[in-house]
């Protein structure tokens, strides 16, 4: 449970960074999945565990999603080419990025 509660307040801090930065950058973004129901749907931050952040963008804003980022030290993960990032989003919608190997983003 304590496992649970440390990961998911620093999963959500690091969340509202991104979604401060997004906002000030005019990129809308929809939080999706674990963040979202812990934060509607239980009591504590303890009672599910997240593996990940999940985060929707339109098509059209990942190069800015992207950008804004970075200067928060998160990472793209794979291949980082625009050809290849292409395609991941075609194949898997979706583009993976990491600020440390505890914390990852989709």
């Amino acid at each position: 449970y304590l496992h649970h509660v440390q990961g998911n307040l620093v999963r959500t801090a690091r969340l509202l960074a991104i979604l401060e930065r997004f906002e000030r950058a005019g990129i809308p973004a929809l939080v999706l999945k674990g963040a979202a129901l812990n934060q509607a749907y239980y009591r504590t931050q303890g009672e599910r565990g997240m593996a990940d952040v999940d985060l929707l963008v339109q098509p059209h804003d990942v190069p800015g999603a992207c950008e804004q980022l970075a200067p928060l030290g998160w990472m793209p993960g794979g291949d980082t080419t625009p050809l290849a990032q292409h395609a991941r989003l075609r194949v898997h919608h979706a583009l993976t990025f990491a600020a440390s190997p505890l914390l990852s983003l989709d």
